[in-house]
């Protein structure tokens, strides 16, 4: 037989390697100049999580592309196939040992001969994919309301094999509230920005101050009937404080709150065991025995911890307490296994950086509370450091910290970028800071970025009044280089932080009565309708501070409620207030 030539060789040589190339790069056509070319495959009815995911995936399809593409249950000839699925659904989930190495909110993506699949460890980790792939191609949710969504016009949409990936928070919570009361509005689109930025969280249950839902400060006849249950002070009986935690009666109403809060949210991870806000007496003969307060408390989380371990429906829960104020000081015992201890970064007894590890080598799980922009803090200033921030996140990531929880508020005017920013930390703490504010200028602004740019660097360097006539100079020359009505009505939104921190400027820095008096009516009157923008966190400000300030005006809160404006900010009315704030 003859040998094949040279040339025959290197051609097939070549149409293997053409072939291998083709595949490489092989591109699945989700929408075609507004044609759906691909269906969406869910293997069985959605459930109440997965449900809403698939309607916002294609939703932003046919935002972006025009493309109406349509669920099914399994694929269809002629169509690319997007295949949703988690790990329980067996067969249809492919490369199942990379899947099964990540973590419960884990995903992975792969696209082959015509397929994609999106597939996730849980319902929780498919909705992050989902996300994730919007983000792919070009959707954004920079801060909540509709002005923060940044869609795309993109009438051709594809998977390629370039965008497999293997994607998992680092921590399994990562919770951004707020500290003070906001309307109804403003917590359903802090909701749907949490889901749409991957910060929806696998690691659920209630953290907070707890001592007063076993053992309440305000029942009298509580009080009445089992002083015992109270601290002394003076060798007195009192209701303020915290609770006498080695007491046994005390103990057996913890363990009863701890099953019944499961019994009502079994498919919670938690149930908080943290002391009551604030510090004060906790002394009691029981409590003799504990030298510091912060034994006491960790005491009585691991009672309650035993108890649900040695509890079938229950054996799996864990309890969490905050180290905070008197309970900042780290144990001299062990936290058991199924505690976890959420450490505060401010109220301490000494910086949070000088304890944390010694709490570390006190308990198996770790938690941190921070705080970001805090009202009686911060004011609604835009006052932090991105820098700081990663710092803060790695030493967390450092010490085995695997829940985050953040104290904030309804400051996106001037917290939003590192409310983003920390969203993107907290599920890789590597992420690269610089590279994620350029994407926001750039997603978020269009051509008006570098002047956005210069804006928001202002604030990267501290609040100052005297910043307020370069921002006010900043936000109308990007309003001017604008280049979609989508932009400038995302800029106009900066426009109103400018002009309400330049009221609150001009209400702090008046002192004279009259003066004061129509400085506050303003302030009232805006800040109100600012409200729904999520732009500041006005609403506990008019109602928790500003009603007390105008009380020593000798005004009530019935007359300040009626100095509240109504009514969303018209391009022409921004524009105005605008000129108002130039120097």
């Amino acid at each position: 037989m003859r040998k094949p030539s040279l040339a025959l060789c290197a051609g097939i040589v070549t149409a293997l390697l053409l072939a291998a190339e083709i595949l490489e790069s092989q591109q699945i056509p989700v929408a075609e100049n507004g044609t759906p070319k691909a269906v969406i495959v869910y293997p069985r009815e959605p459930s109440g999580r997965v449900a809403p995911a698939i309607e916002e995936l294609r939703h932003y399809i046919q935002r972006m592309s025009g493309a109406a593409v349509e669920l099914r249950h399994r694929s269809d000839p002629g169509f690319n196939s997007l295949y949703l699925c988690v790990e329980e659904d067996g067969d249809p989930v492919p490369d199942r040992d990379a899947l099964a190495a990540l973590n419960r909110e884990g995903f992975i993506v792969r696209v082959s001969n015509g397929e994609a699949w999106l597939c996730g460890r849980s319902e929780l980790g498919l909705q992050h994919a989902v996300y994730w792939l919007l983000e792919q191609w070009g959707c954004r949710w920079l801060f909540p309301g509709q002005a923060g969504e940044v869609v795309p016009n993109s009438p051709t949409l594809v998977l390629d094999r370039g965008i497999e990936t293997d994607q998992q928070p680092y921590f399994l919570m990562r919770d951004i509230w707020y500290d003070y009361f906001s309307p109804d509005s403003c917590y359903h689109d802090l909701t749907l920005w949490m889901r749409r930025n991957r910060l929806e969280y696998s690691l659920q249950g209630s953290i907070g101050h707890a001592y007063q839902n076993f053992v309440p400060r305000d029942d009298r006849e509580l009080f009445a009937a089992h002083p015992e249950y109270f601290p002394q002070f003076m060798g007195i009986r009192v209701r303020c404080g915290q609770i006498c935690t080695g007491n046994q009666g005390v103990r057996e109403r913890a363990v009863r709150y701890a099953l019944e809060y499961f019994r009502q949210h079994p498919e919670h991870t938690m149930v908080s065991l943290s002391p009551n806000d604030g510090a004060g007496p906790w002394r009691c003969p029981e409590n003799r025995k504990y030298r510091f307060f912060t034994d006491a408390a960790l005491d009585l989380a691991n009672h309650v911890a035993e108890a649900l371990a040695e509890n079938p429906s229950t054996r799996d829960k864990m309890v969490a307490m905050y180290a905070y104020l008197d309970t900042s000081r780290p144990p001299t015992i062990q936290a058991r296994d199924n505690v976890i201890v959420f450490f505060a970064t401010r109220l301490g007894t000494a910086p949070w950086r000088w304890r944390i590890r010694s709490w570390a080598q006190k308990t198996t799980h770790l938690g941190i509370q921070d705080y970001a922009s805090i009202l009686p803090w911060h004011w609604t200033h835009p006052v932090w450091r991105l820098e700081r921030l990663q710092r803060n996140v790695q030493t967390w990531r450092a010490h085995g910290v695997e829940a985050v929880n953040v104290e904030s508020g309804n400051d996106w005017g001037g917290w939003g970028l590192y409310h983003y920013v920390m969203g993107r930390l907290l599920w890789d703490p590597d992420a690269d800071i610089e590279g994620i504010f350029e994407d926001f200028l750039e997603k978020g602004f269009g051509g008006a970025a570098p002047l956005m740019r210069r804006y928001f660097t202002r604030w990267r360097r501290g609040y100052s009044d005297w910043l307020l006539n370069p921002a006010a100079r900043d936000i109308a020359a990007a309003l001017d280089a604008a280049d979609s009505p989508e932009v400038r009505v995302r800029i106009e939104q900066y426009a109103l932080y400018v002009h309400y921190l330049r009221l609150l400027a001009a209400y702090n820095h008046t002192s004279q009565p009259d003066e004061r008096v129509r400085a506050l009516h303003k302030l009232v009157e805006f800040g109100w309708r600012l409200v729904p923008t999520n732009m500041a966190h006005t609403a506990p400000l008019i109602d928790h501070f500003l009603k007390n300030s105008a009380q020593v005006l000798g005004i009530s809160g019935k007359e300040v409620d009626l100095w509240k404006g109504e009514g969303a900010f018209l391009s022409s009315e921004i524009r105005s207030l605008l000129r108002e704030d130039l120097p």
